[in-house]
């Protein structure tokens, strides 16, 4: 087991583990690691023997997932588990700090409205005109150039704004799509670390496995007291999904 990537050559035999952590954090050292951690952690949470987990933490992860220790030495773990706590800390750090319904406001307001109205105006023809004045320099070639990029910056927007109102649906909190990332990426760490389990809503004794691990390692960037804040549902809806795309691909001969 090695959390870095070094050792592939070829992408198409990657983990999607390591497609998500980029090679920026795996060629990091082990102390590296622990100074941004340092950095990201949520507040009141601290550095656990200088990793982002407890040995008491690492030992209930492999508990509930049957991580052996001759599967996955305890620095391993500790290592990939940095990663992960550093990859949704990152994600953490670019969410925009602002209401949803604010932010899909802003972006009519301050870019789709102004580029709709540059397009239109491009194409009038008194614009087009003013366009090939020999002062301008400016072919009509570059106008079309200049419509192309606006349109495919339009059309970005448009989609940003409506996954932003998918986001905003009542019952979401502004950071859901960063939960459910959270979510995601722990069942493809799991993967990557050998969990024969598959993601499920309840156990044997009627505790579901995969949301008290979704808990459990959303503690350092989330808070410890506030870990299962909007994660259940989160969780409940991936593991939905899982079972759907499982279903499907049976179906059709994939699996």
């Amino acid at each position: 087991m090695n959390c870095n990537q070094d050792e592939y050559l070829d992408p198409s035999e990657r983990y999607e583990w390591e497609v998500e952590i980029p090679d920026d954090l795996t060629k990091l050292t082990d102390g590296e690691i622990s100074e941004l951690l340092v950095g990201v952690l949520a507040s009141g949470e601290e550095l656990k023997v200088g990793h982002a987990f407890s040995e008491n933490e690492v030992g209930t992860l492999r508990d509930w997932t049957d991580i052996g220790e001759d599967q996955v030495p305890t620095e391993e773990l500790h290592r990939c588990l940095d990663l992960f706590v550093l990859r949704v800390a990152w994600k953490r750090m670019r969410l925009v700090d602002k209401q949803t319904s604010k932010r899909i406001a802003d972006l009519n307001r301050e870019i789709i409205k102004p580029l709709q109205r540059a397009l239109k105006a491009i194409d009038q023809r008194d614009f087009q005109l003013e366009f090939v004045q020999d002062e301008m320099s400016f072919r009509p070639e570059h106008r079309e150039e200049l419509g192309s990029v606006l349109n495919k910056f339009l059309k970005a927007a448009k989609i940003h704004q409506a996954q932003l109102r998918e986001s905003s649906k009542p019952g979401k909190s502004f950071d859901n799509e960063l939960k459910y990332y959270h979510v995601h990426l722990t069942d493809v760490m799991l993967e990557f670390l050998g969990v024969k389990k598959s993601p499920s809503r309840i156990s044997d004794d009627n505790k579901s496995w995969y949301f008290t691990v979704v808990g459990l390692l959303a503690g350092p960037v989330f808070g410890r007291d506030r870990e299962r804040d909007g994660f259940t549902n989160l969780a409940r809806e991936f593991v939905d999904n899982w079972n759907s795309n499982v279903k499907r691909a049976l179906e059709t001969g994939q699996l």
